[in-house]
């Protein structure tokens, strides 16, 4: 076991301390037992009897009372059991990585690094990552990030105890560099995936700018990565040179990953010659929502890539302006005209927004999204959604359609949810947005524009995100929303338009 080394860590080993340790079973009245380790996942036996049994468990078998190993196991098992009270599960995770605990310091790391991660009881988190950074166990620092990588409702990021001890832990470096660490460091293959996608999304939350993690990749070997053995790390590397981004979230990096993949090596190399041709206003704040907007308009609209963000909403504004709008009133607080958000939008957004504006008004994609919704009335078991892009045929060139993505059977939630399929996103990597309707009736203007759960969705994807309202018979009313949250009403599309 290591010995404390610094005065920073014994301060961080008090402060995860203290009022911890207040249940441990060290200050309960002796209970004597015939049968110690029944008794303890007796529900007849109270929670002080059970805590009593537990710290007399050295004695218990120092005296051949009880075998150490059927001990550990049924310790091991109560310390799992989330549905036990949270001061049962402490003083068995006490008893077996305490101080006189039963398992040594390799079995402790290796029961903590099962548990932790999934693990959801806030006093038990707290005791466990004390622990590691108590007796730096640094080979917990991955089951810690997995851990800090589900968000709380308790406490905010910077008070999170999983936050202290990979500061205890690796005091030479920022958290954000600890946990882009463990993010290098992994492997695509590393638990099918989630270690990678969970330290990013908890990179998401820590540099939201993404700005610590382009100064982190651009400090990465010049030598640069093998796409055979990491596709993700190539991927993220030729994402910053060539297209000057990075994304922002896990499920957004997925998307990266597919785009950077032979399949879209044409796609790519259109987006890095489009890029290079991009002044400095216009990269600011550019994702990769954007790029394939910007690879259409640099065919079909070039002037809008020579046109500064403010020309743009100018003209976007006077299009809203000539149509009929719907606010959701079920949402009150939310802002839905342009004006509202037009500093918080970036020249990429501007752009995405035009083309957007001008591809729901195509008389095909008009009447792929009323024949959709009509579909989705007749369907009460979920909403409908599907995928906005450029269409594939010869005789539509430069022209979008609107694909349908019915939810599948088995993860439909109800009349008023829509849930992504995995087929959608797979097939989306060159989309210009995801849509999905509010057709729960004929007419449903209280619900014309996102919700939370919707903006969530485009949050995580990084997705521009259409919803789609009927208003009235043959009118559906269009609302985009953006991944920082911007909504922007864009007016009524009519059925009669399409014909």
């Amino acid at each position: 076991m290591r010995i404390l080394k610094s005065v920073g860590l014994l301060g961080i080993g008090a402060w995860f301390a203290a009022g911890l340790l207040t249940g441990c079973a060290t200050s309960t009245a002796v209970y004597e037992s015939d049968d110690p380790l029944n008794d303890l996942v007796n529900p007849q036996r109270t929670a002080r009897q059970k805590t009593s049994i537990m710290s007399q468990m050295p004695e218990l078998i120092a005296s051949g009372r009880v075998e150490q190993g059927l001990a550990i196991e049924r310790l091991k098992t109560i310390a799992w059991a989330r549905e036990m009270p949270s001061v049962l599960r402490e003083n068995a995770m006490i008893a077996l990585i305490g101080d006189a605990g039963l398992l040594d310091e390799s079995g402790s790391v290796a029961f903590l690094r099962e548990l932790l991660p999934t693990e959801n009881d806030p006093r038990i988190t707290r005791y466990v990552v004390g622990q590691a950074a108590l007796r730096g166990w640094d080979e917990l620092t991955t089951a810690i990030v997995r851990r800090y990588a589900v968000p709380s409702s308790r406490l905010s990021d910077e008070r999170r105890p999983e936050r202290a001890a990979l500061s205890a832990l690796h005091p030479d470096r920022s958290v954000e560099e600890t946990v882009f660490e463990v993010f290098i460091q992994s492997t695509d293959a590393d638990t099918s995936g989630r270690l990678r996608r969970d330290a990013w999304n908890l990179l998401s939350r820590l540099d939201e700018s993404g700005d610590i993690r382009v100064r982190l990749l651009g400090g990465l070997a010049a030598s640069g990565a093998d796409e055979q053995r990491d596709p993700t790390l190539a991927g993220l590397r030729r994402a910053l040179l060539d297209l000057r981004t990075i994304p922002l979230t896990g499920e957004e990096l997925e998307w990266l990953v597919q785009l950077s993949g032979r399949d879209n090596a044409g796609w790519w190399e259109e987006a890095r010659s489009i890029i290079r041709t991009l002044d400095p206003d216009q990269l600011r704040g550019l994702r990769i929502r954007h790029i394939e907007p910007l690879r259409w308009a640099a065919e079909y609209r070039r002037d809008w890539t020579r046109a500064s963000k403010s020309a743009l909403l100018e003209v976007l504004a006077e299009q809203i302006a000539s149509q009929e709008t719907y606010n959701r009133k079920s949402s009150p607080g939310v802002k839905e005209a342009l004006a509202a958000w037009e500093d918080r939008l970036s020249y990429g957004d501007a752009v995405a927004l035009m083309t957007v504006f001008d591809a729901v008004r195509e008389t095909r994609v008009i009447e792929a999204f009323f024949e959709q919704a009509s579909e989705d009335m007749a369907d009460t078991s979920t909403e409908y959604g599907g995928v906005l892009r450029l269409a594939t045929t010869r005789t539509s060139r430069g022209m979008f359609t609107a694909v349908s993505y019915p939810p599948r059977p088995s993860i439909r939630e109800g009349d008023t949810a829509f849930v992504a399929s995995r087929e959608l996103i797979e097939e989306s990597a060159t989309a210009l947005a995801h849509y999905h309707f509010h057709a729960q009736r004929v007419r449903n203007t209280q619900f014309a524009g996102p919700s939370e759960g919707d903006l969530n969705y485009a949050a995580l994807y990084g997705r521009t995100c259409l919803v789609l309202t009927l208003v009235a018979e043959g009118v559906m009313n269009v609302d985009a929303y953006l991944p920082s949250g911007a909504v922007i009403d864009l007016g009524v599309i009519n059925r009669a338009d399409a014909r």
